[in-house]
């Protein structure tokens, strides 16, 4: 291949024309008829011996990696041409929300809103959520009379920064100088009442 490259530098021709010429004389030189007599046969035969499957099966299978590498070269460069951001980022929550993460509610309550009959049924979401910052931010509701609650719920993140995603300065809700002492008061409740889930404590 270097040879073809310095050939084509050289004639000022393209890689493909320089590729067929050397295929060409390359092809003469190896249907020679070789003599079969003098001090050189034995040498000329033994380098005819060891081009034959060069030509036979190297030449072949470097050819055909040549165009499998140009036909992926081809499918992601259109796959980059048409890939679209909005697309992928839905995916991404579709397959997120449809994962272990569950959204969490109270039980339904009853409840009726004007013009609307009494067996109208309103779902709410937990007020108060207490976690880690990557569980905070898998964190959801849904708002509406019907849907869920009607506010976003409040989120305090314990023993952790926060996420500057505004401008706006963090308000603690809990002060953080006594983030660890409140850890250790949970941690000892939950193992004296040997907490192991919402739907089973014990």
């Amino acid at each position: 291949m270097k040879v073809i490259m310095k050939t084509a530098a050289t004639q000022g021709i393209s890689i493909t024309e320089t590729r067929s010429q050397h295929n060409r004389l390359f092809s003469k030189a190896v249907q020679r008829t070789p003599p079969t007599s003098g001090p050189n046969f034995p040498k000329i035969a033994s380098i005819q011996a060891e081009i034959k499957p060069v030509k036979e099966f190297i030449i072949p299978c470097i050819n055909q990696a040549i165009k499998t590498i140009a036909a992926d070269l081809a499918e992601t460069r259109e796959k980059i041409t048409h890939f679209n951001i909005r697309k992928y980022c839905g995916e991404v929550h579709r397959h997120r929300d449809n994962g272990s993460l569950r959204r969490y509610y109270h039980h339904p309550k009853r409840a009726r809103y004007k013009n609307q009959p009494s067996s109208s049924v309103m779902s709410s979401t937990i007020d108060l959520i207490i976690s880690s910052s990557s569980i905070a931010l898998n964190a959801y509701t849904s708002l509406g009379p019907f849907s869920g609650s009607d506010h976003f719920p409040i989120i305090a993140t314990l023993n952790t920064d926060p996420i500057r995603s505004s401008s706006k300065p963090p308000s603690w809700i809990l002060p953080k100088a006594k983030w660890a002492s409140l850890n250790g008061d949970l941690t000892q409740l939950l193992v004296s009442i040997s907490f192991k889930c919402l739907t089973a404590p014990k």
